[in-house]
């Protein structure tokens, strides 16, 4: 990127830092706020019962929207032409830091893909390695004249941590028209550039996103679950935001983005460790669509233990609840989407708060268990987890019916209920913690998932 575009980046994450933490303390005095006017308005009990309501109000809300992609999902089929003859220059960036166990697996992958080699370049940056990743990466550079390999200093990795500004370095290298992603435990299929390169034809196509199939699921339940949970994330999740809304979100690996297009947004957010839906935001506010091709598949590594799982959600769940809340306010007043597109919208980017609401409605459960609020229509309590569970649960199934694999793994769905109180945990305390880093100015940083083959 040329200096202009990298003051405009800078620009852009000092503004995006001040907003840390001041729409969390926000929340927190309003949720404050209606709890006393509640309490002075109505006794405990009803305040109890109406606050029940309202979360009820919630998750059928979200029950629906599961329930239209998993229809959409199960009765429509988008048809796309199996490849075109627009071919334009791509960038592979592949952040890489101590990812000595994966990182020949998709530098091998991409050896095999189906496209010209003179339109075709890899930039692999290591990211100040402590073990063997540089080196393989310098070997494998030697055998393939596509790919360039940049080593970033501890100096480097110390003053700038984190995903987004490894992409940022290695995007000045990059002369592809299309900047593709990958995280190094991917491997990637054969036609899968082809079949996501296809989609920027249309120039009013920013990004576009395959899908991402978890390869070890056979480790242990662990995986197995969380390869489920990617079943019904891609087949009926985004498939059925495209579908229904032309909204699928670009995610941090198996993606691409016009180049154009980031450098008119100043490069990857540094400022954010979610920086795959802070682009989709972006991207979407300046009128460009994301587009999911379900046909264009890479495999990846899922975390083995619930250690990793918990880190890895933690940040998932930290960056996605801060796009939600630098961004809500410019999707209301966004000209060219019309109010059910926002609807969805707004709903995509509190999803991870929705964890923090069945908190709520859990300490409700557990107040009327102990009899501190009882419910006058005792049928209020009585659906409140009924309801709640009933969405993610008919998602999963749908996405297990969409795969073909139901009778394989079905009775893996009833496992998914700890997994639901653990996200419970994880997202709460990422809420929490973000107030409190708002409070004290204090910075999340970027953390690395750790590998395991």
């Amino acid at each position: 990127m040329n200096k202009d575009k990298n003051q405009h980046f800078e620009i852009l994450t000092r503004r995006y830092r001040k907003k840390e933490g001041r729409i969390f303390a926000f929340s927190i005095l309003i949720l404050f706020l209606i709890s006393l006017l509640g309490f002075a308005r109505f006794d405990g009990r009803n305040f109890a019962a109406y606050l029940t309501i309202a979360i009820q109000a919630v998750f059928i809300a979200y029950l629906l929207r599961h329930m239209a992609f998993a229809y959409t999902g199960l009765q429509m089929k988008w048809d796309r032409e199996e490849f075109s003859d627009y071919e334009p220059p791509i960038s592979i960036l592949i952040p890489a830091r101590n990812e000595e166990k994966v990182i020949r697996g998709l530098i091998e992958s991409l050896a095999e893909v189906d496209y010209p080699r003179e339109k075709f370049q890899v930039i692999a940056v290591d990211d100040a390695s402590d073990d063997k990743t540089g080196e393989i990466l310098d070997e494998l550079a030697r055998k393939y004249d596509w790919l360039i390999v940049i080593h970033r200093s501890k100096k480097d990795h110390d003053l700038a941590p984190g995903k987004s500004s490894v992409l940022n370095d290695a995007l000045r290298f990059a002369s592809g028209e299309i900047i593709f992603v990958y995280d190094a435990d991917h491997q990637v299929k054969k036609d899968t550039i082809k079949k996501i390169v296809r989609h920027f034809k249309d120039p009013k196509v920013g990004m576009a996103m395959g899908r991402c199939v978890v390869r070890n699921a056979d480790k242990n339940i662990l995986t197995k679950l969380i390869y489920i949970e990617f079943l019904s994330g891609y087949k009926v999740n985004q498939y059925g935001r495209e579908l229904l809304h032309g909204l699928a979100a670009y995610g941090g690996s198996n993606c691409a983005i016009r180049r154009s297009l980031l450098e008119e947004l100043g490069g990857f957010n540094i400022s954010s460790v979610t920086e795959d839906t802070d682009l989709t935001v972006r991207g979407v506010l300046e009128g460009y669509r994301v587009v999911y091709d379900d046909d264009a598949v890479s495999t990846e590594l899922a975390v083995t233990n619930l250690t990793r799982y918990w880190k890895q959600r933690y940040r998932w769940a930290y960056g996605h609840q801060h796009v939600f809340y630098d961004y809500w306010l410019d999707v209301v007043r966004c000209k060219h989407l019309g109010i059910l597109d926002k609807i969805e919208f707004l709903m995509f980017l509190f999803i991870y708060h929705m964890p923090v609401v069945m908190f709520l409605g859990l300490l409700l459960t557990f107040m009327w268990a102990f009899g501190i609020f009882l419910p006058r229509d005792p049928f209020i309590g009585l659906t409140l987890w009924i309801v709640l569970l009933l969405g993610p649960l008919l998602e999963l199934a749908a996405g297990l019916v969409l795969a073909r694999e139901k009778g394989k793994m079905a009775f893996y769905l009833i496992l998914f209920l700890p997994l639901f109180f653990l996200s419970i945990m994880i997202c709460t305390k990422a809420f929490l913690d973000g107030i409190i880093r708002g409070i004290t100015k204090e910075r999340y940083v970027w953390v690395k998932t750790e590998r395991e083959i």
